[in-house]
C-alpha cells in the first residue's frame, strides 16, 4: 500500500469512527427522550386514562416519531461540525506528532500534486506522513475523539437511566401507565371516540330527617352500571353496584343517623362529586296567625285567627296576611290549591314565613312546607277551606208600572224601582229618552238618586214628563240602572219599557180610570166617615152614662173624653183634607186632559160639577169651625164639652151623608166615562179594520197583512173585555136597558173578531181576496159595535133625564103640598090655645116627616145628578132647622122668643124656594148650565181644533209602518188631506171674525198664518206625501194650536214650543234598608200586576209595609259566616 493510500485510509478510518460515536451519541439522547415521553403519558392521561376524543397520545406518537427524522438532522449536522477534514486531520498531527497541517497536507499531496513538485519530494513526505499514522482509528482521533466520547457516555448514561425510571413507573401504576401506553399504541381510536357525559348522583348535599333512609338516584348516561360508595363518619366505607336503565339507576342507603358521604363510580373511571348528607331532627309547623281583611265597601271589620281556621266564607276581594314560624329553619312554604299549583308562595327568614294573598276562587288549599333540605314538614297545619262570594252585579227591576202602558194625562208617571245588590248600593239611574211620532230618537236623558252603599232600597220617584213637549204617538222609552258600590263599580240595568203618549181614544180612557180611582176614593172616605160617626155617637152614649158619677172618677172621664175629641176632630180634619186634596186631583186632571187636546167639553164640565160637589162636601167654613173646636177645646167645661161632643156627632153625620149622596154622582160619573171611552175604542177600531180590508184588497205581502190583522183581533178582544165589564157595571148600577145594548155589542163584536181570525189565516195561507172579504165584513161588524155602542149611551143619558125630571117634578110637587099644608097650621096658630097647640105640634112633627122623606126621594131619584142639587137640598135642610125652631117656640111661652106664627112663616117661604128651585132645575136639565163667554168658546174652539190636529197627526203617524199598497195609501192621505183642509177652513174662518170685530194682536195668534200651515199640510197630504217631515210639520202646528188656546188662561205664552230637558224628576223618600246584609230584601215585593192592580193609596200602604217588613228583618251585622253557607 502506497503512502498516499495509506494517508486516506487513515483519515476515512477516524472519520467513520468519529461519525459512529456521534450517531449513538444521538441515538442515547433520543431513546432517552422517547422514554421520557412514555414516563411522561401516565401522568398526562390521568386516573382514568385518556379521556375519549383527547388529541394528546397522537400528539405524544408525533412526538416520539419526529425523534427519528430530528436526531438524523441533528447527526449529521454534527458531522459536518465535528467530522470535517481540517479538524480531524489536525486532530490527528497531534496524535501522530505531527507538525499541524502535516496531514492535510499530505492528503492534498495524494490527490494533486502540484505543478512543478518533485515526484520523489512528494513521495517522501508521503511516506513521512504514511509512516506516522500506523495506529488504530480511535487512537488516531485524539482528543477529538475524547470529546465526542464524552458526550457519548454522557447519552448513554441518561439513556440508561431512563430505562429504570420506566420500568419503575410502570411498576408503581401499571394499569394507569398500560392504558396510557395503549392509548398511544391507537392514537386516532383515542381521538375519535366520544366523550362519555359526567356521572352524578342525587340528592347531592343535604340535609335529612334523622334516622330517613335516603334514596340515591345515580345518572350516568351511556353506562350500564355504577358503585354506589358511602363512607359513614366512624365506620369502614362500603360501597353497592347500582344497575342502570337508561342511564339512571337508585339504590337506597342505610338510615342517616351521622354525616355521610357519598359518591358513584364508573367502569371508564368517572366519578361524581362527593356528597354529605347531614342528619337533623323533623320540620314541625303549627304556630301561625290569618289576619282577614274585607273590601271596604263590604263594611265588615277586619278578623283575625291564630293556629285554627274554620272553613271560611268572604266576600271576593278579601285580604288574607299570613305569618307563622317552624320549629327550624324553612327551606320552602307555600299554600297549594287543589290543582297542584301554589297560590301563595311564603317570604321566609329562618324559621318565619310570611305572606299577603287575595283568593279568587273557592277550595280547600293545602299547606306545603319543606325544610332545606327538601324534606317535607313533619307536622304542618289542616287544610284551608275557602269559599269565595263573588261580588255579584245589583239587582234592579221597575216593579209598577212594570208593563208598556199609557203615559198618565198629567204626564206625571209614578214609578217604583226595587234594587239590591250583596254589599251596597251606591245610586239608581232612571234613562229616559223620547222616540217621537216621525220616529226621531232623542238624546237619553239621566236622572240620579243617591243611595250612600245601601243593600236594598225601594226607590218611588215620579217621572215627570210635563216639560216635554210631546205629542200624540210619542213614545218616551224608559229603563233603571243600578250601580253598586265596589271600587269597580258593576251596573245593572232593568228590562225597557214604553209609555205611550196617547191620542183622544188613551186619554178618555185614561179619564174614565182617574174617576173611577176618585169613586174608590170616595168610597173609601164614606165608609171612614160612617166608622167616625158610630165612634163618635159611641162616645157621646158613655158620656152622657157616666155624667152622674162624681169624685175622681169624673175627672179622669172628662180627660178621657176631652182626649177622644180631640182626636175624632183631628180624624174628620183630615177626612175633609183628603176631599180637598181629591178635588185638587180633579182640578189637575181637567187641566191635564185640556194640556194634552182632548177638547171633551162635556167631560170637562162633569169633571168641574164634581169639583163644585167635593167643595160642597167640606166648605171651609167648616174646616175653620174644626179647628176653633180644636184650640177652644182644653178650655171648657164639661157642659160644654157634652155640647161640642154633640155638634161633632152632627157634624160628622152631615159629613157622611154629604160623602155617600157625592159617592154616587162620582158612580155615575165614572160609568158614563166608561161607556164613551169604550165607544170611542170600538170607533177606531173599526176605522183601522177598514184600511186593513182595503189594504188586503190591493194585494201586498201576505205575512204583513196576516200579522197585522192578527194584532188588530188582539186589540178586538181587548175591547171585548171592556164591553164585559161595561156591561157587568150597567148591571150592578141598574141600567138594564143600556146593559142589554152593550150585550147586542158583544155579540156584534164576537162575530167580527171570527171573521178577523179567518181572515189572518186566509192572508197567510195567500188567499188574499177571500181575506179581504172577511176582512171587509169584520170592518161593518165593528161598525155596528161602534153605532150600537153609541145608541146605548145616548139611550143611558135620556133615561137619566127623564128619572131626573120626574124626581124633579115630584120634589117641586111635594114641596109646594108640604109648604100648603104649613101655611094652613100657621093660620091655625093664630090665637090656638096651650091644648090646640098640642095638637098642632103632632101636626108639625108630620111636616117634618114629610121634609126628610122629600129629601130622600129627591137624593134618590136625581142621584144628585140634576143641576143646583146640593143647594136645593141646602134649602131642605134650612127648612128642616126652621120647623124645629116652629115647635120649639110653641112649646114656649110667647113672651120668651118669636112667635110659632112668625116661625112657622119662615118654613112657608122656605118650602115655596125649595118648589121653585126643583123647577128651574127641571127647566134646566138637558140645557146647557152656563152660557160661556166670548172668549171662552173662542178657547174651546182652538182646543177643537187642536184636538183634531192631534187625531189627524195620530192617524197619520200609524199608517206609516202599516206598509199600505199605493192605492189603499192615497185613499188615506187624500182622506187626511180632506179633514186637514177642515181644519185650514175654520181657521181662515177664525181669523176673519177677528178682522171684522177690528182686534188688533189678536191673543190667540196669527191665526191666518196657523191656516196657511195646515193649507199647506193638506196640499201634500192630497199629493201623497206622508213622510216624516211632513209628521213633524203636523207635530208643531198641533203644539202652536193648543199654545194660542192656552192664551186666554195665561198671562205670556210662546208661539214657538221648544223641547226642553226635563228637570229634577220628583221623588219621594227613598226606602233604605239594611245597609251591609247580605241578604237584603228577604220579602219580594209584590208583582207588578198585583200592584198595578190596586188603587194608589192601598198600593202606598202595601210598598210602606214591605219597606218595614224589609227593613226589620235586616238587622243582622251581615258579616261573612265561618260556616258554608250564606
Amino acid at each position: 500500500m502506497t503512502a498516499a493510500a495509506r494517508i486516506a485510509r487513515a483519515v476515512h478510518s477516524v472519520r467513520r469512527h468519529l461519525s459512529r460515536s456521534l450517531a449513538l451519541t444521538v441515538a442515547a439522547w433520543c431513546g432517552t427522550g422517547v422514554l421520557a415521553l412514555l414516563i411522561m403519558a401516565p401522568a398526562l392521561a390521568g386516573v382514568d386514562g385518556w379521556s375519549p376524543g383527547s388529541p394528546g397520545p397522537l400528539l405524544l406518537v408525533a412526538l416520539i416519531l419526529a425523534f427519528v427524522p430530528a436526531g438524523i438532522w441533528y447527526w449529521r449536522r454534527l458531522g459536518r461540525r465535528w467530522c470535517a477534514e481540517h479538524r480531524v486531520t489536525r486532530a490527528m498531527d497531534g496524535t501522530a506528532g505531527l507538525e499541524e497541517g502535516a496531514v492535510l497536507g499530505g492528503l492534498e499531496l495524494s490527490r494533486v500534486a502540484p505543478p512543478g513538485t518533485s515526484p520523489s519530494l512528494r513521495e517522501m513526505a508521503l511516506a513521512r506522513v504514511g509512516g506516522r499514522l500506523s495506529g488504530d482509528s480511535r487512537s488516531l482521533a485524539g482528543d477529538l475523539g475524547e470529546r465526542i466520547g464524552k458526550d457519548r457516555r454522557r447519552g448513554v448514561i441518561a439513556f440508561l437511566a431512563a430505562v429504570p425510571a420506566t420500568l419503575l413507573v410502570m411498576g408503581f401504576a401499571p394499569a394507569r401507565t398500560f392504558t396510557a401506553w395503549d392509548g398511544l399504541m391507537h392514537p386516532l381510536a383515542v381521538l375519535v371516540e366520544p366523550a362519555l357525559p359526567p356521572v352524578t348522583v342525587e340528592p347531592g348535599t343535604t340535609e335529612v330527617a334523622r334516622g330517613a333512609a335516603v334514596e340515591v338516584l345515580a345518572h350516568a348516561p351511556l353506562r350500564d352500571s355504577v358503585t354506589l360508595r358511602w363512607d359513614v363518619t366512624g365506620q369502614l366505607a362500603r360501597s353497592r353496584t347500582i344497575a342502570l336503565a337508561a342511564g339512571s339507576g337508585a339504590s337506597a342507603l342505610p338510615p342517616v343517623t351521622a354525616e355521610t358521604r357519598y359518591w358513584i363510580e364508573a367502569p371508564d373511571g368517572a366519578k361524581s362529586e362527593v356528597h354529605t348528607l347531614t342528619p337533623v331532627d323533623p320540620l314541625f309547623v303549627n304556630t301561625f296567625t290569618l289576619e282577614v281583611t274585607y273590601p271596604p265597601h263590604t263594611g265588615f271589620p277586619p278578623g283575625e285567627f291564630q293556629n285554627e281556621v274554620p272553613a271560611l266564607t268572604i266576600p271576593a276581594g278579601t285580604h288574607f296576611r299570613v305569618r307563622g314560624e317552624g320549629s327550624r329553619e324553612i327551606g320552602a312554604g307555600a299554600l297549594t290549591g287543589a290543582d297542584g299549583r301554589a297560590a301563595l308562595r311564603f317570604e321566609l327568614q329562618g324559621a318565619r314565613f310570611e305572606g299577603s294573598w287575595v283568593p279568587a276562587r273557592s277550595g280547600s288549599y293545602d299547606w306545603t312546607f319543606t325544610d332545606a333540605a327538601g324534606g317535607e314538614a313533619a307536622v304542618q297545619p289542616p287544610p284551608l277551606e275557602i269559599e269565595v262570594i263573588p261580588d255579584l252585579p245589583p239587582a234592579i227591576a221597575i216593579a209598577y208600572p212594570g208593563v208598556d202602558t199609557i203615559m198618565p194625562v198629567n204626564l206625571r208617571q209614578p214609578l217604583v224601582i226595587q234594587t239590591q245588590d250583596d254589599y251596597g248600593v251606591a245610586r239608581v239611574e232612571i234613562v229616559v229618552r223620547r222616540i217621537s211620532a216621525a220616529g226621531d230618537a232623542g238624546e237619553p236623558v239621566v236622572h240620579g238618586v243617591e243611595l250612600a252603599g245601601s243593600a236594598g232600597a225601594i226607590v218611588r220617584p215620579v217621572l215627570d214628563m210635563s216639560a216635554w213637549t210631546l205629542s200624540p204617538g210619542d213614545t218616551i222609552r224608559y229603563r233603571a240602572r243600578a250601580v253598586d258600590n265596589n271600587p269597580s263599580p258593576q251596573t245593572s240595568e232593568s228590562a225597557e219599557y214604553r209609555l205611550w203618549i196617547g191620542g183622544v181614544t188613551e186619554l178618555e180612557r185614561a179619564a174614565q180610570e182617574e174617576l173611577d180611582r176618585a169613586a174608590e176614593d170616595m168610597e173609601e172616605l164614606a165608609e171612614e166617615a160612617r166608622k167616625a160617626e158610630e165612634e163618635s155617637r159611641d162616645l157621646q152614649a158613655r158620656s152622657e152614662a157616666e155624667a152622674g158619677r162624681e169624685g175622681s172618677r169624673e175627672g179622669q172621664a172628662e180627660f178621657e173624653d176631652r182626649e177622644q175629641i180631640a182626636q175624632a176632630l183631628e180624624r174628620q180634619e183630615q177626612m175633609m183634607q183628603e176631599v180637598d186634596s181629591l178635588r185638587r186631583e180633579l182640578e189637575g186632571l181637567r187641566d191635564a186632559l185640556r194640556d194634552a187636546g182632548l177638547a171633551d167639553q162635556e167631560l170637562e164640565d162633569r169633571i168641574r160639577e164634581l169639583e163644585q160637589l167635593l167643595e160642597q162636601v167640606a166648605p171651609e167654613e167648616e174646616q175653620d169651625a174644626l179647628a176653633e173646636l180644636e184650640e177652644q177645646l182644653s178650655q171648657m167645661d164639661p157642659d160644654e164639652l157634652a155640647k161640642a161632643l154633640e155638634q161633632m156627632a152632627l157634624d160628622q153625620e152631615r159629613l157622611r151623608q154629604r160623602l155617600e149622596d157625592s159617592l154616587e154622582q162620582f158612580r155615575e160619573a165614572a160609568l158614563d166615562q166608561d161607556f164613551r171611552a169604550t165607544g170611542k175604542e170600538a170607533e177606531e177600531l173599526a176605522r183601522e179594520q177598514e184600511i186593513l180590508a182595503r189594504a188586503m184588497q190591493e194585494g201586498g205581502d201576505p205575512e204583513l197583512r196576516a200579522e197585522q190583522q192578527a194584532e188588530l183581533e188582539a186589540e178586538a178582544q181587548a175591547l171585548q173585555q171592556q164591553l164585559e165589564e161595561l156591561q157587568q157595571r150597567l148591571d150592578e148600577a141598574g141600567e138594564q136597558s143600556a146593559g142589554a145594548g152593550v150585550q147586542e155589542a158583544r155579540h156584534q163584536l164576537s162575530q167580527a173578531r171570527q171573521q178577523m181570525q179567518q181572515a189572518a189565516q186566509m192572508a197567510m195561507q195567500g188567499q188574499q181576496q177571500s181575506a179581504a172579504q172577511q176582512a171587509q165584513q169584520a170592518a161593518g161588524d165593528m161598525s155596528q159595535v161602534s153605532e150600537q155602542l153609541n145608541q146605548a149611551h145616548m139611550q143611558m143619558q135620556m133615561q137619566q133625564m127623564q128619572a131626573i125630571r120626574a124626581a124633579l117634578g115630584q120634589t117641586a110637587a111635594d114641596a109646594l103640598s108640604l109648604a100648603r099644608r104649613q101655611s094652613e097650621l100657621r093660620d091655625q096658630m093664630q090665637g090656638a090655645n096651650a091644648s090646640e097647640l098640642v095638637t098642632l105640634r103632632a101636626d108639625e112633627a108630620a111636616i117634618a116627616q114629610g121634609l126628610r122623606n122629600l129629601a130622600d126621594n129627591y137624593a134618590e131619584g136625581t142621584e144628585m145628578a140634576a143641576p143646583g142639587a146640593r143647594d136645593l137640598l141646602t134649602a131642605v135642610g134650612r127648612a128642616m132647622e126652621e120647623l124645629d125652631g116652629t115647635i120649639q117656640a110653641m112649646e114656649r111661652p110667647r113672651s120668651q122668643g118669636p112667635s110659632p106664627v112668625a116661625e112657622a112663616e119662615k118654613v112657608v117661604r122656605t118650602l115655596n124656594e125649595v118648589a121653585r128651585m126643583a123647577m128651574t132645575s127641571g127647566q134646566q136639565q138637558g140645557q146647557a148650565q152656563s152660557m160661556a163667554s166670548a172668549s171662552e168658546q173662542m178657547m174651546q174652539q182652538m182646543q177643537q181644533l187642536a184636538q183634531e190636529q192631534g187625531e189627524i197627526m195620530q192617524d197619520a203617524s200609524a199608517l206609516i209602518p202599516m206598509r199600505l199598497g199605493q192605492e189603499t195609501m192615497q185613499e188615506q192621505t187624500e182622506e187626511m188631506a180632506g179633514r186637514q183642509e177642515e181644519v185650514a177652513q175654520e181657521l181662515r174662518d177664525m181669523a176673519e171674525e177677528g178682522e171684522e170685530r177690528g182686534e188688533e194682536g189678536n191673543p190667540l195668534g196669527d191665526l191666518s198664518a196657523f191656516a196657511e200651515e195646515a193649507r199647506q199640510l193638506a196640499e201634500a197630504l192630497a199629493q201623497g206625501r206622508l213622510d216624516p217631515e211632513v209628521i213633524r210639520r203636523q207635530e208643531r202646528l198641533f203644539h202652536r194650536l193648543l199654545d194660542a188656546g192656552r192664551t186666554l188662561e195665561r198671562d205670556e205664552e210662546s208661539e214657538e214650543r221648544e223641547s226642553e230637558n226635563p228637570g229634577a224628576f220628583t221623588r219621594e223618600a227613598v226606602g233604605a234598608l239594611g245597609a251591609g246584609a247580605l241578604d237584603a230584601l228577604r220579602f219580594e215585593l209584590p208583582g207588578a200586576a198585583a200592584l198595578r192592580a190596586l188603587p194608589p193609596a192601598q198600593r202606598a200602604l202595601v210598598l210602606r209595609y214591605f219597606e218595614r217588613l224589609n227593613g226589620a228583618s235586616g238587622g243582622g251585622t251581615g258579616r261573612p259566616g265561618t260556616g258554608g253557607s250564606r
